[in-house]
């Protein structure tokens, strides 16, 4: 694994990409393998493929936030935000703690127009970073939103 996290901390996606391939192929129960393979697909632009990866490691590790959350950021990249809000409130349910998926469970119900769920969402992370900076912009653009 960390031939291929060196080759994508340099900037080269496609080698990248080839040597999670062959790890996955090599040991395909691995969460972790499609997990960083997913990383790799996704630096390379090949964003459904990365959610497909990332599929692979949920379904392998489904209690695992880490790959909820990164599969919540892919469906956000690929348009698909019900899919992301549903990968986000498995997170939260997970880890009630983790500001960054209360933020983007805020972000994508506010995409689809639950402005209620997206508030109730960043008061929970209000709750947990009341020094969060973003919290009062986002919270306005809701409101206007909302009407």
């Amino acid at each position: 694994m960390q031939s291929g996290d060196f080759l994508l901390a340099r900037g080269r996606a496609r080698p990248a990409v080839e040597h999670f391939e062959r790890a996955v192929q090599w040991d395909s129960g691995s969460a972790a393998l499609h997990h960083e393979l997913a990383l790799a697909l996704s630096h390379e632009g090949r964003s459904q493929d990365a959610v497909r990866a990332l599929e692979r490691a949920v379904r392998l590790a489904p209690h695992e936030p880490q790959y909820l959350y990164a599969l919540g950021l892919a469906h956000n990249e690929v348009a698909d935000v019900p899919a992301a809000i549903a990968a986000f409130e498995r997170v939260v349910a997970l880890e009630p703690t983790l500001t960054r998926a209360w933020y983007s469970l805020a972000l994508a119900r506010g995409h689809v127009g639950d402005f209620d769920g997206a508030l109730a969402a960043l008061a929970e992370v209000e709750a947990l970073a009341p020094s969060e900076s973003d919290v009062a912009r986002v919270r306005a653009m809701l409101l206007a939103r909302r009407g």
